[in-house]
């Protein structure tokens, strides 16, 4: 009983070791290489976050942050550090984010692997470079998508215009001012549908009809 009884006590005195709160000077160099990798990313190039990166780090995870953040945010800000460790000398730490690009304004959470040596805190791996990427992709995809459909919209209207001038019909000039006004005022793609269902429709079925009686009668 006694030799279990200390056994246990010995078991929880090593888990208290291992897994003590983080010094004050921990704490503080940990950090200072947060504030790095937020100053990098904004402005200041990647060389000092080259310089935080544990040689014992996956060489991936040098070579993602060189391609993700060859272009520079206009504002990376982290916040909100929750420490979380493993023991060994790994911190794990959890920070919330703000992402502000010249179109759009992020806030969500990553996480830096933090490793002791001699040098201080090191990096050794982080998600903050995967999931940006999936950012600065959504991004630029939803932008691809609204000047794609702002594409097409101005030629189904260019489209409709000129079908309004070249082609025959009683209130050509009208729909010809309609057009041009709702155009130049970025409505457009309304009044174009309008023309297309309501007007060029029926002349083109009328037309069909017009050719057929005429083949007939010939």
């Amino acid at each position: 009983m006694k030799k279990a009884i200390y056994l246990i006590t010995l078991f929880l005195l090593l888990c208290s070791f291992v897994y003590a709160e983080l010094s004050p000077e921990d704490k503080a160099d940990i950090d200072s290489k947060m504030q790095i990798i937020q100053e990098s990313v904004t402005n200041d190039g990647l060389d000092r976050i080259y310089e935080i990166i544990s040689p014992d780090a996956d060489p991936e995870l040098k070579e993602g942050i060189k391609e993700r953040f060859e272009d520079k945010f206009s504002t990376y800000n982290l916040s909100d550090y929750e420490y979380e460790e493993f023991g060994g000398g790994r911190v794990k730490v959890h920070a919330k984010y703000a992402l502000k690009t010249e179109s759009s304004y992020t806030t969500s959470g990553h996480w830096f692997l933090f490793v002791k040596s001699d040098q201080g805190w090191l990096l050794k791996d982080s998600d903050f470079h995967k999931s940006l990427t999936g950012i600065i992709f959504g991004v630029v995809g939803v932008m691809g998508i609204i000047f794609v459909v702002l594409l097409a919209s101005y030629i189904f209207w260019l489209i409709m215009l000129i079908d309004a001038v070249t082609r025959k019909f009683d209130s050509k000039v009208m729909w010809i001012i309609i057009l041009v006004i709702t155009g130049v005022s970025g409505f457009g793609l309304i009044s174009a549908l309008v023309y297309f269902f309501s007007v060029r429709k029926k002349l083109v079925q009328q037309n069909k009809q017009l050719e057929q009686n005429t083949q007939q009668q010939n």
